[in-house]
């Protein structure tokens, strides 16, 4: 492995042998690769292991354990990017023959490569139509409430943003979801069409109805609503210090989210906190985004006080 930081990729795999390899492992002809790898990935070999991801996504793709089995005898240990890489061609073809390899030989199914997402919350950002999956990477220990250290980030952060309501209400009712973790609120805010309606465009915000229904079930399970975000992360508040932030009814003001202002209004919202650098309400930042429509609800509380 070249060392951390140096620019040398190693001399490049031949194609003629790289489709060898493809024709070897298309057929399953496990002592073929075999013999392959025994040729070309011998000690001292001048090629790198990252020359065969082809082959490890193909055999991901198709359930072959066995080709995985036979370069990671050869190459073992394979690195965290190798395993995350074939871990996450497994999971968007719902391999678990291959995840349950690596998780028997150590694999760290949290694991993030930094800056990145772990397998857990990218399935999860992608907006998880895959809910057994999901539910398999909980059961084999990925965890819904990890985070980063920067940042106040977690797996429910990804859920709330980008998957149904159903898989959430699953995740923080029966796979220990924690809403208090995540900002989870400030997320459900930015949730997008495409957790709707399945596709992949991201360019238009979910339907009020929809972001209201996902703020009431935290909310409902104990979600804090009057803290502007990172106040209760002393790391991510530290880290983000230089922008100026919000409650969810600052940035669901700044929006210009109608139905949600109201609904957060209704459930006891406190107009009078400040954000924690322009130190100025929901309703300032209402009248500088221009969304008369909640500077007008924002500047008449009465028909919402309890």
């Amino acid at each position: 492995m070249q060392a951390s930081g140096s620019t040398s990729l190693g001399t490049t795999l031949p194609d003629h042998i790289l489709d060898a390899f493809t024709a070897a492992a298309a057929a399953g002809d496990i002592d073929a690769v075999r013999a392959l790898l025994k040729e070309h990935f011998f000690d001292g070999s001048t090629y790198l292991i990252y020359e065969l991801y082809p082959i490890f996504s193909q055999a991901a793709r198709h359930d072959q354990v066995e080709i995985v089995e036979q370069i990671f005898a050869m190459q073992e240990p394979l690195t965290f990017a190798t395993e995350d890489f074939v871990a996450r061609e497994a999971i968007d073809t719902g391999s678990e023959k291959i995840l349950l390899f690596f998780l028997s030989h150590g694999w760290d199914i949290n694991q993030r490569i930094h800056p990145g997402l772990n397998v857990l919350e990218t399935l999860l950002h992608t907006g998880a139509q895959d809910r057994d999956m999901v539910v398999w990477l909980i059961s084999h220990g990925a965890s819904l409430n990890e985070r980063p250290r920067h940042k106040d980030i977690t797996g429910m952060s990804q859920a709330v943003e980008h998957t149904s309501l159903d898989l959430v209400r699953e995740l923080v009712d029966h796979w220990g979801g924690d809403v208090c973790r995540g900002q989870l609120l400030h997320y459900a805010l930015q949730r997008k069409s495409r957790a709707l309606s399945g596709t992949e465009s991201q360019s238009k915000p979910a339907a009020a109805s929809d972001i209201v229904e996902m703020l009431g079930l935290l909310l409902e399970r104990g979600a804090p609503l009057n803290l502007t975000l990172y106040a209760n992360d002393e790391v991510s508040s530290r880290n983000y210090r230089v922008l100026d932030l919000g409650t969810p009814l600052h940035e669901a003001a700044q929006m210009g989210h109608v139905e949600a202002v109201r609904y957060l209004l209704e459930q006891g919202a406190d107009t009078t906190i400040v954000s924690t650098r322009s130190k100025t309400t929901a309703l300032a930042w209402a009248e500088k985004a221009g969304h008369r429509d909640v500077v007008a609800m924002l500047g008449s509380l009465d028909q919402y006080k309890l």
